[in-house]
């Protein structure tokens, strides 16, 4: 809030957008100083607007700088440019953000009116912002160095593996780090460097640079962070080389296919056209060491299923071949789906929680081999149900793995819908409203293998994990996943098929509106009646496992599994 009297009105007007970044100080409270900036001067700058909040804890200027061109040696023309200040104090911190769209001459004279006596804070500190970011992965890392010859290097991509041990060990001085990944279930990205400037790659509104900044502090200022931790939390990528590694578990499309675009993403299969919508991937399998198959399936109108063709993936000495012979990809004009699998490769998952992409493995030593926690481990009397046959259908059987589970959930929730057939978001999507959110849970189901028993074999767990972990797409994309499951309830009315096993379409139509302006949260479940909680194995505690840690290192959601006795 601001005083009606001063010019915050006028420059919340203007719509600002800084740069989300800032340089952080100690300062105590005495020392603190708001009004000081009205004071700032600097040659050839003036103050045109300036305001303080009313708990005095956020000041923020725009000035006015005329400087001479740099292309003429002349007075009779000048160039004008306009500055926004930023200066936040967090009192229970005593840390002060100092943020300017000028130069560091410009951001000192700001401090300097605001604050005396402040104490910048730097070196390892800085680092602590990469704090509970979740499959946090460099993406450039400079360093200094105290040999004569080579003082600073800076290293990007995957030349940022070759200098890992360096940074764990101690044997170089971190200059400055960026990074992606994941937090809270949000997208995160943050950056730090020795001398204190902190940064996220992203411009926003105001409000959005002071709670970034009280995230911040909460990181830089807490001494039970140790950096060391973090580095141990960061993705490493291993080159694959000699042959294809085992437990590899499921395949599915680039991450370059997002859900926006799938839909109008086509594949001509032998002149045959091919919605993504309607394909999936199968099992990847080892035809030879260095050859990988993955087939691709097709379903029909009644959802059955056929093998229309398949991608072969050979392991090269310099890197991988992609061959899918007779496919052209049809999205803004034709391509060959080869070269579009070479330059965006499938993702594919391990075993151990590694993601396959091309050539290359990736993996986080915090994240392999975790174990599904077996508090998430839950089980139910399957009776008399055919847990071999999966699909409830249109006919609604719920002498089936889905409509047992179906029967099972449906008083819990408002809405129930039978997303199941390929380009699915889930089996089940099931919805309830609540006072401060909607809540989503995402139901993926799978049966029992023809007369096969309840009981440990791994391969019941492969194929669940990878839909559940592919279904994380779907976060934070609240009018997609209501527009897609009524685009799926309407086109499937043409054949009498009713999705909705419980609730309205119009619900399903309001919430889409809702949900722009209310929070939605996800749940994740896994059904899979063929694996007997009472003989689970540890090998099949680790493929649930990787799900598991994916979705919750994403999502910061927890996978939960439910089995049979």
């Amino acid at each position: 809030q601001f005083d009606e009297k001063d010019d915050g009105e006028k420059i919340i007007s203007l719509n600002p957008m800084p740069n989300i970044s800032a340089i952080a100080y100690k300062l105590s409270e005495g020392d603190w100083r708001p009004f000081g900036a009205s004071e700032m001067k600097v040659k050839g700058e003036e103050i045109q607007f300036y305001s303080v909040s009313e708990d005095q804890t956020l000041v923020m200027a725009v000035t006015r700088a005329v400087s001479p061109v740099s292309w003429a040696n002349t007075a009779a023309i000048s160039s004008t440019d306009w500055h926004l200040y930023l200066a936040y104090y967090r009192k229970q911190d005593q840390t002060l953000f100092i943020s300017s769209s000028g130069d560091d001459r410009q951001s000192a004279s700001f401090r300097n009116c605001v604050c005396q006596k402040s104490e910048r804070i730097a070196g390892e500190k800085t680092f602590r912002i990469l704090h509970d970011i979740n499959l946090l992965k460099f993406q450039n890392v400079g360093l200094t160095r105290g040999t004569r010859d080579v003082r600073f290097t800076m290293h990007v991509g995957r030349d940022i593996n070759a200098v890992m041990d360096d940074l764990e060990n101690g044997t170089a001085i971190k200059s400055n780090i960026f990074g992606i990944g994941f937090e809270k279930g949000n997208k995160k990205t943050a950056g730090c460097s020795y001398k204190g400037k902190l940064w996220e790659m992203n411009s926003e509104s105001i409000d959005y640079w002071v709670r970034w900044c009280d995230s911040v502090s909460s990181k830089i200022n807490n001494s039970n962070i140790n950096t060391k931790d973090i580095l141990r939390n960061v993705i490493r990528s291993e080159r694959i080389e000699g042959g294809w590694p085992d437990g590899l578990f499921y395949a599915d499309w680039p991450d370059s296919i997002y859900i926006e675009n799938e839909r109008n993403i086509m594949l001509s299969v032998d002149s045959v056209l091919y919605s993504l919508m309607d394909l999936r991937l199968g099992y990847p399998t080892r035809q030879t060491n260095t050859s990988l198959q993955i087939p691709i399936f097709a379903s029909d109108e009644m959802d059955a299923e056929r093998e229309i063709a398949s991608i072969i993936i050979l392991l090269k000495e310099d890197g991988y071949e992609v061959k899918c012979d007779g496919i052209q990809l049809i999205y803004g004009g034709d391509r060959s789906f080869s070269e579009y699998l070479e330059d965006h490769p499938l993702r594919i998952l391990k075993q151990d929680g590694s993601i396959i992409l091309g050539n290359y493995r990736y993996f986080s030593p915090q994240t392999l081999n975790v174990k599904l926690p077996r508090k998430l481990l839950s089980s139910w009397d399957w009776g008399t149900t055919q847990i071999n046959k999966e699909s409830m259908g249109k006919d609604r059987d719920l002498d089936t793995v889905q409509g047992f589970t179906y029967s099972k959930i449906a008083a819990a929730y408002e809405i129930v819908f039978n997303d199941d057939g390929n380009g699915e978001i889930a089996d089940l999507v099931a919805i309830n409203e609540r006072d401060d959110h909607i809540q989503i849970d995402f139901y993926h189901c799978k049966y029992c293998s023809k007369d096969a028993k309840p009981g440990a074999r791994v391969d019941d767990t492969y194929v669940v994990s990878g839909q559940a972990s592919r279904s994380v797409k779907w976060l934070h994309t609240g009018e997609a996943i209501f527009g897609r499951l009524l685009d799926r309830y309407s086109a499937s009315l043409e054949s009498a098929f009713d999705r909705l096993l419980k609730g309205r379409p119009e619900q399903l139509d309001l919430l889409r509106n809702k949900c722009r302006d209310v929070e939605l949260r996800i749940g994740f479940f896994i059904v899979q009646p063929a694996i007997s909680e009472a003989r689970i194995t540890e090998e099949m505690l680790t493929v649930l496992g990787a799900s598991y840690i994916y979705l919750k290192n994403i999502s910061s959601t927890e996978l939960k599994v439910i089995v049979n006795k």
